[in-house]
C-alpha cells in the first residue's frame, strides 16, 4: 500500500489512492458523474508540517484515467491564508507503472495551525479549490517513562488534538533483522479525553506486539485483544525498543476517514467543484525502550 516514490512515500494513507483509487479502486459511477461535467479537476494532496517538499497531484476529470504525458491544461495556485502569500505551482509529469500523473511541487515550509488554499483554474475560467488545515503542535508523552517491561501498562497522551482532529499511531520493532510495523487499530483505539483537547490510549509493550504479531484468532469475536499473546515476545526483538510514528491529522481527515481506515472517502466534500482530497498532518517519532 505504501509506494516508494520519494514524493509520496510519506503519505501512508492517501497516496495509496492518489494513483490507485483513480485508476482501479473508485466507483465507476462516481467518476462518470464527474466526467459528464467540464472544467472540473481531481486534487490529491497531504501537506506535512515541517516539510518544504510537498506534492499535489491534479488531473482534469474529463481526461482518460490512463492519460498520456501531454501538458496540463489549467493554472494551479497555492496560498497561505494567514500570510496571504500566493504562488503559482509548476507542473511535473511523473510516470508510475506506465501511467502519467501531473504533480505540482510546493517548495515552501508548511507550518503548524495554518490553512492553505489550492486553486485550479481551467482555461475557461472554471475553478476547483480546497483548503487544507494543519494541526497544532502536539506533545506526545507516555507514563511511566522508564524501567518499562513487557507487561508495564503505559498511558500515552497526545496534547492539542482539537476535535475533529485525531491521532494515528504506527508501531514498529525490529525482529530477525527486519523492521516490522503495524497501525494500532486491533488491540485498542486512541480516544479523546472528555472535556479536553487531548487523546490517550493505554498499552503495554506486549499489547503492541499483539498488533504487529497477532496470534491465530479464536472464533470468539468478543474476546478482548489485550488478553492475547503475540507470536513474538519482547525477548525476541532486537533492539528492545519500540518506534512509534505518531500522525496528527487536521480536521479535513475526519470526513474523509470516518472509520479511521486506510480508505479515503473521495466524496467527502473536501474539494469544491471537483473530486479528491486535500488535507494537512504532522508526524513525529517516539521511541519506547523496554528493560527485560
Amino acid at each position: 500500500m505504501i509506494y516508494s516514490n520519494k514524493y509520496i512515500s510519506l503519505l501512508i494513507v492517501i497516496f495509496a489512492i492518489s494513483i490507485g483509487v483513480t485508476i482501479s479502486g473508485c466507483d465507476d459511477r462516481t467518476i462518470d458523474a464527474f466526467e459528464e461535467q467540464q472544467g472540473l479537476y481531481s486534487i490529491y494532496g497531504a501537506l506535512e508540517v515541517g516539510s518544504s517538499t510537498n506534492y499535489i497531484r491534479i488531473r482534469k476529470v474529463d481526461t482518460p484515467l490512463l492519460a498520456d504525458s501531454t501538458a496540463f491544461e489549467g493554472t494551479v495556485t497555492f496560498t497561505d491564508l494567514e500570510t496571504g502569500f500566493s504562488t503559482e505551482l509548476n507542473d511535473t509529469i511523473v510516470e508510475y507503472n506506465g501511467n502519467f500523473t501531473h504533480n505540482f511541487l510546493i517548495d515552501q515550509l508548511i507550518e503548524y495551525d495554518r490553512e492553505y488554499l489550492v486553486q485550479v483554474e481551467s482555461p475557461d475560467g472554471d475553478i476547483t479549490e480546497s483548503i487544507a488545515s494543519t494541526p497544532q503542535q502536539s506533545t506526545v508523552q507516555f507514563l511511566p517513562s522508564d524501567n518499562i517491561n513487557c507487561e508495564t501498562e503505559l498511558t500515552f497522551s497526545f496534547s492539542n488534538v482539537v476535535e475533529p482532529e485525531f491521532i494515528r499511531m504506527d508501531i514498529g520493532v525490529s525482529y530477525q533483522g527486519v523492521f516490522r510495523q503495524s497501525t494500532l487499530e486491533f488491540v485498542d483505539q486512541i480516544r479523546h479525553k472528555d472535556g479536553a483537547d487531548e487523546m490517550y490510549v493505554e498499552l503495554s509493550p506486549r499489547h503492541m506486539l499483539v498488533e504487529i504479531f497477532p496470534p491465530p484468532l479464536p472464533d470468539n469475536t468478543s474476546i478482548d485483544p489485550k488478553t492475547l499473546n503475540p507470536t513474538v515476545t519482547c525477548f525476541q526483538i532486537e533492539p528492545r525498543t519500540f518506534l512509534l510514528d505518531i500522525y496528527h491529522f487536521g480536521k479535513e481527515w475526519d470526513g474523509a476517514l470516518p472509520s479511521r481506515s486506510a480508505n479515503l472517502d473521495i466524496e467527502s466534500g473536501d474539494i469544491q467543484n471537483g473530486l479528491g482530497f486535500f488535507g494537512g498532518y504532522s508526524k513525529q517519532t517516539v521511541s519506547v525502550p523496554v528493560v527485560i
